[in-house]
């Protein structure tokens, strides 16, 4: 009885076999037949309702005569097909992810292929903005207002940083270089129409390797303050602020030269931050650049397109922020009766003073104030040196302060010689008073000192600026 099912069975292999060349020249034109070999092959059926029912028919039947002893494991071999079907998109998915030949293969189609490129340049070209768009202001109308051109700025930095930390916080959630890329690839659309792959692997790996890290140790609110003040003194007399004259102020705090076509810059963009040789604000200003160059093409950051970028700007124009008058001295001219001399406003900055034996205090945004000397709550002393010898000299304070005294001085700020004092000082009446020293005539190379307070608490009280050497 067995031999006669085996007889059975080699009789149907070879008829299957005979008949097995006329179904693959009418059903498999210009295919590879597959080698079956080994464990763990990988069939595919291709077959309709009919033709299923036909075979699971035939193997159900079949197995009993074939394989008597194994008829279910038959069975099941087809039967998990349907079962525990293969997943195709898993698989590819996997092979793109894990093996460099499939990567490479797809990097040399993606920027070899003409038509690819060709689609991807009109599509690029079709999305950018116009010149008339890319030069219109973004700054609220009718708010030619320092506070208000102030607080835009200051939104405008602030949306900057967010945009490029969401990329960073995107990227840090990969774990290898395609994955990267299509973060970048699904969160920023217009890096797919203008960044060829394999420059997308890198520039992936670039931010979340390197420019990641020197970013986050460069950006602290001393730059934030520097970039917002810069922006401001820049556009605040014209009272306008386009995509364009941001793009053309972040091109040169990287000082490199970059295309003026906006694609082309682009491009030019991408290529300096992969080969990632900054200087210590460098990566702040070239990720700003890089949002900005995305924006301006049309593409959606994270949610901000140019038109969202607009209203962002414009909503800010509503809200007046006055800290300019502190943090951005150096683009403003001096108060009236400092004009045509050197000044300072200590909200903004210690400008290099030194407290004298502890009798000082500097606190951004207030000046100078008391220092943690016990012995002398009285007293606001700092000492530098200044080049030439200052003729005119006057000091705003937030209070009275019995006397202000200035110095000539030694290494450490110890007087040396008296060059002037005030007892009677002038009511700005905004809250400050100034001191104003008598001509001074002697001529002196290396520290001064200015020395305030005889008498009273001056806990509260801070030498806000100082300006010499005027008309």
């Amino acid at each position: 009885m067995v031999m006669e099912k085996l007889a059975w069975r080699n009789r149907f292999v070879r008829q299957l076999v005979q008949t097995l060349a006329d179904y693959s020249e009418a059903d498999c034109e210009d295919s590879t037949p597959q080698i079956v070999s080994g464990e763990d092959n990988l069939i595919i059926l291709r077959v309709s309702l009919e033709q299923w029912t036909r075979l699971l028919s035939s193997v159900f039947t079949g197995a009993d005569i074939c394989y008597p002893s194994e008829s279910d494991d038959v069975r099941w071999t087809l039967l998990r097909a349907v079962e525990c079907p293969v997943d195709l998109c898993a698989l590819i998915a996997d092979c793109i992810a894990t093996s460099e030949a499939t990567q490479e293969a797809i990097r040399n189609f993606v920027t070899t292929d003409t038509i690819i490129n060709q689609n991807i340049s009109n599509i690029s070209m079709q999305q950018a903005l116009g010149a008339e768009e890319r030069a219109r202001n973004l700054l609220k109308p009718g708010a030619c207002d320092p506070d208000f051109i102030f607080n835009q700025t200051s939104v405008t930095v602030q949306l900057l940083h967010d945009l490029t930390e969401d990329l960073f916080e995107a990227l840090e959630v990969a774990t290898n270089a395609l994955e990267r890329a299509s973060i970048i690839a699904s969160s920023i659309p217009v890096f797919g129409q203008v960044v060829p792959f394999d420059e997308l692997l890198q520039l992936g790996d670039q931010l979340a390797e390197e420019v990641m890290e020197d970013y986050m140790g460069a950006y602290d609110e001393a730059l934030y303050d520097s970039i917002r003040c810069e922006l401001f003194c820049l556009f605040k007399d014209d009272c306008e602020i386009s995509i364009d004259q941001l793009i053309a102020y972040y091109e040169d705090k990287v000082e490199e030269a970059f295309p003026d076509d906006p694609w082309e810059a682009l491009k030019a963009i991408i290529g300096y931050l992969n080969v990632g040789d900054f200087g210590t604000d460098t990566p702040v200003y070239a990720m700003h650049l890089l949002v900005l160059a995305l924006i301006r093409q049309m593409s959606n950051v994270f949610g901000v397109d140019f038109g969202i970028l607009g209203l962002r700007i414009n909503a800010a124009g509503d809200d007046p922020n006055n800290d300019w008058e502190f943090l951005c001295s150096e683009c403003l001219p001096p108060p009236a009766g400092c004009v045509g001399g050197e000044y300072i406003d200590f909200r903004a900055t210690s400008a290099m003073w030194n407290p004298y034996v502890s009798r000082a205090l500097w606190t951004a945004g207030q000046g100078w104030g008391k220092g943690n000397l016990p012995a002398s709550p009285t007293r606001i002393a700092i000492y530098r040196a200044m080049s030439p010898t200052p003729t005119k000299l006057k000091l705003v304070t937030t209070g009275t302060v019995g006397e202000a005294r200035f110095y000539t001085a030694d290494g450490t700020g110890n007087p040396l010689g008296i060059l002037g004092s005030d007892t009677t000082p002038v009511n700005n009446g905004d809250g400050t008073w100034t001191y104003e020293m008598p001509t001074i005539t002697t001529s002196h190379t290396g520290n001064f000192l200015i020395d305030l307070g005889t008498s009273g608490d001056l806990l509260a009280i801070k030498l806000r600026s100082m300006c010499w050497n005027y008309d």
